[in-house]
């Protein structure tokens, strides 16, 4: 089950040497998977790398770049709408200081690239550190040059953090660090490594969280590549039907042509026949006949399986710009069950990223504080508040007005905000008058 992690006994020293293999280990990881599946998002697919065809023969490269629209879609789909952090009712004052912290390290706009490269890669890494004014920060790093070192317990627990890059200027030589709940120690690999300074470490545990989607580490597009490389193979062998159509060879049959005649004709695509005894001679263009209905179909079963096995609607389809809120929650279900589980594991990795935080020093939430933390994630969709409020009226004396106000989504973005402004509206329309309602006016003294 944790056959993707890397893993050591928890008793055992880590070694110069020891580390020199799991970074190798890790590189040839980053060359044998991650590097093709990053490749795909930026558009360098497998139709790019092919053998180049003949001068002659139509070559069309042409990448659809299905990988970019499944990343974009679902972290549109996922956190389109940012993550909402609450916590129970006295403890209010935790969601306040880690809501403030979070826009302070716009960490809205970092879980989107955490998001991104677990889709991507299958994992990403966020990394906690203490800057040079004694401020808490967070930096994103990729799978491709970053990991963590487990133990080999039943449940997996971290032991070391480790981040390396190749020293600017020279790609023969890598620099980077190791951490573990004491200490944070750096090296330099040229070519052997070696340990160079440590420091401590103040957050009293591994300093990084690992986000997934899944269990297994697998992003989004990984099982449809072949798919998608597929697709690109069948749409560039249409334009190249296509292009030999408008680019047909000429035959010529009659007297046999000299190399240097047949070298100009090839290139102006002409084809030179000898004549044969007793036949005439003719010319006439060649033309390799093209079913673009039966190519067509092809493309239409493997676009509409990438999104099928990926899991991840097709938005572009014109049938959803026209369906209704709750519509579109159907058509988007499996959907919602791949967002359902990233969720389940997104809250237990912000978890851990609490708890490291609120275990330094520098913090002054109590350590125990995150345990009081909820996260609430909304799927973005078009909005449908009269669906919401309907749903909201049927709950009134059902169940709490936190239950209530938690499912209009779309009108309310903070409950506890909400709650308290709906306490002071209470507390004002309760406050008594300051005049006797009951007195007698003066027009009904009169009329007595």
């Amino acid at each position: 089950m944790y056959e993707y992690l890397y893993r050591m006994p928890a008793e055992e020293t880590l070694t110069a040497d020891k580390l020199t293999e799991f970074i190798n280990a890790n590189k040839t990881r980053a060359v044998t998977r991650y590097r093709e599946l990053e490749g795909a998002y930026f558009g360098d697919y497998l139709i790019f790398h092919k053998p180049k065809k003949k001068p002659w023969k139509p070559d069309n490269r042409i990448a659809v770049n299905f990988a970019k629209h499944i990343t974009d879609s679902f972290c549109g789909f996922m956190l389109g709408n940012p993550i909402k952090i609450s916590a129970a009712g006295d403890k209010t004052e935790v969601a306040e200081w880690v809501n403030n912290w979070n826009e302070e390290q716009d960490e809205d706009h970092k879980l989107s690239q955490i998001l991104m490269e677990a889709i991507r890669l299958g994992t990403a890494y966020e990394l906690i550190y203490v800057d040079e004014d004694a401020n808490i920060r967070t930096a994103v790093t990729s799978a491709m040059n970053s990991f963590i070192i487990y133990d080999t317990s039943i449940t997996p627990k971290p032991l070391y953090f480790v981040h390396y890059y190749d020293q600017p200027g020279q790609t023969d030589v890598t620099i980077g660090s190791v951490s573990n709940s004491e200490e944070i120690t750096y090296f330099t690999i040229d070519p052997t490594l070696r340990f160079t300074e440590s420091r401590i470490n103040p957050f009293g545990r591994v300093p990084a969280v690992e986000y997934c989607l899944n269990d297994a580490h697998i992003g989004l597009y990984e099982p449809v590549l072949e798919m998608i490389n597929g697709y690109n193979t069948a749409i560039s062998n249409q334009a190249n039907d296509i292009e030999s159509i408008s680019d047909a060879i000429l035959a010529v049959i009659g007297p046999l042509l000299d190399e240097k005649q047949i070298e100009f004709l090839r290139d102006a695509k002409v084809l030179n026949i000898p004549l044969e005894a007793g036949q005439t001679g003719s010319a006439a263009f060649l033309s390799r006949g093209a079913d673009p209905g039966t190519t067509d179909a092809h493309l239409d079963r493997l676009k509409k399986s990438i999104y099928t096995i990926a899991m991840v609607c097709d938005f572009s389809d014109e049938s959803y710009g026209t369906s209704s809120g709750i519509a579109l929650e159907h058509k988007t279900m499996q959907m919602l069950n791949v967002m359902k589980t990233a969720e389940r594991n997104f809250a237990g990795a912000l978890n851990k990223k609490y708890e490291i935080i609120f275990g330094c020093p520098l913090c002054p939430m109590d350590d125990e504080d995150w345990h009081e933390l909820k996260y609430s994630f909304t799927p973005n969709l078009p909005l449908d508040i009269e669906s919401q409020a309907e749903t909201a009226n049927k709950l009134m004396g059902i169940v709490s007005k936190r239950k209530v106000l938690e499912t209009l989504t779309s009108v309310v973005d903070d409950v506890d905000e909400e709650l308290d402004q709906i306490r002071r509206e209470d507390e004002e329309a309760a406050e008594p008058v300051d005049y006797e309602t009951d007195r007698v006016t003066n027009d009904e003294t009169e009329a007595d």
